[in-house]
């Protein structure tokens, strides 16, 4: 009987250490939770961060570039007189369609204005047509050059070339180009200007007399493209 009550009290005490043991163990796997959630739960609201974020709208930059060809006539058909003793209005006439030219007379060959201030920069450039020529200018020998009708190119009123030949207003003319960079008022930078004129009071009538005498008579042709084109 004592033996009895003996194995009963040690399978007591065992009990109560597995009891005590797995208390230790429950109380040691709570605290690691606690910390374990304290340390999840804090690096969620106290932490250092940077974020970047990018978004952007663009558009086609501004052009806006105009420009104005004044054809104000090369030759016509007809000149007014200068002359205060003559009575009648005009001094040339035509007797067709043709245009002519003549001792005395003079025009605007053309005149162009660029305007316009576009966002980006750009290059303004003159190219002379194929078909610009002199014909038949020349004495009665069909050898000798004589070239009385003298021209003039201005930019801004400023000459670039004054009374010059067709050739060296030409070479001027052609050489026309411009670098602007972006919001550069262009009516500002450039306005050019070709006109021409056969002076009256030469000296040399009897040449002029055999210029108009020619079976063929000499012509002139002027033509010319502006550009303006952006710059890369």
């Amino acid at each position: 009987m004592n033996a009895g009550i003996g194995k009963q009290a040690n399978l007591a005490t065992v009990q109560e250490e597995l009891d005590r043991r797995n208390r230790r163990i429950l109380l040691g796997l709570f605290i690691a939770l606690i910390v374990v959630s304290a340390f999840l739960f804090s690096g969620s609201l106290a932490r250092y961060t940077t974020e970047g974020s990018g978004s952007d709208t663009g558009r086609a930059a501004y052009w806006g570039i105009e420009i104005e060809v004044a054809d104000t006539g090369l030759f016509r058909t007809q000149y007014e007189s200068s002359d205060d003793d003559y009575h009648g209005t005009h001094s040339v006439i035509s007797s067709n369609d043709d245009y002519v030219l003549a001792p005395g007379t003079y025009g605007t060959a053309s005149d162009f204005t660029i305007s316009g201030a576009a966002e980006v920069a750009t290059k303004v450039e003159v190219t002379v047509t194929p078909n610009t020529a002199l014909k038949g200018w020349t004495l009665e020998d069909d050898f000798t050059p004589y070239e009385p009708v003298l021209w003039t190119l201005t930019k801004n009123g400023e000459p670039l070339v004054f009374e010059g030949s067709f050739d060296e207003m030409l070479a001027e003319l052609e050489g026309i180009e411009e670098y602007h960079s972006p919001h550069t008022a262009l009516e500002d930078a450039s306005e050019y200007i070709v006109s021409w004129h056969w002076p009256f009071e030469s000296g040399t009538d009897h040449h002029d007399t055999e210029l108009a005498n020619k079976e063929v008579p000499p012509s002139v042709h002027l033509g010319f493209d502006v550009t303006v084109s952006q710059i890369d």
